[in-house]
């Protein structure tokens, strides 16, 4: 079953997550629906780690590669400055910061080995993908920001 893998995983990005980051800044949560309705999110700075995909091959006769993706998704309802200005610039400068700051933490070289399920052991990170870096037209029509960072990890284990 994937999730024996990707559900550790996944919470073990959020547990490193909420261990760098102050909660003055965000607090990260697994969800597996990542959907919010606008008026429920208020001007908080949503950090949801959702279950990615998982695929396998083998790598020898008693072993499988598992390549699994962990999925940040990064939110917030922009209020109290106008579409277009100076200050709305400013403001997604500091979204898009904090993203690349996510990004930056995660691929730093502590941080690449996240533990995982015995059958595993650890989950090697292997890169990252900043899949949607924003999205204008959300932006424009509701007033939100929002990332997409998708990560990246392998893990081995016994093929039986």
């Amino acid at each position: 079953m994937s999730s024996a893998l990707l559900t550790p995983l996944a919470d073990a990005v959020v547990a490193s997550l909420n261990t760098q980051f102050s909660p003055d800044t965000f607090t990260a949560q697994r969800v597996y629906d990542a959907m919010r309705a606008l008026d429920s999110m208020g001007s908080t700075f949503w950090v949801d780690i959702v279950v990615g995909d998982k695929q396998c091959e083998p790598l020898d006769r008693s072993r499988q590669k598992n390549h699994l993706h962990v999925d940040i998704i990064v939110r917030q309802v922009i209020t109290g400055v106008a579409a277009g200005s100076s200050g709305e610039t400013t403001l997604l400068d500091g979204l898009m910061a904090l993203v690349e700051s996510i990004d930056t933490y995660l691929s730093a070289p502590k941080q690449r080995v996240m533990p995982a399920p015995p059958a595993a052991r650890l989950a090697v990170w292997q890169g990252s993908e900043t899949v949607v870096p924003y999205s204008p037209k959300k932006l424009r029509e509701q007033r939100l920001f929002y990332s997409l960072l998708r990560l990246s990890y392998l893990a081995v284990t016994d093929g039986t």
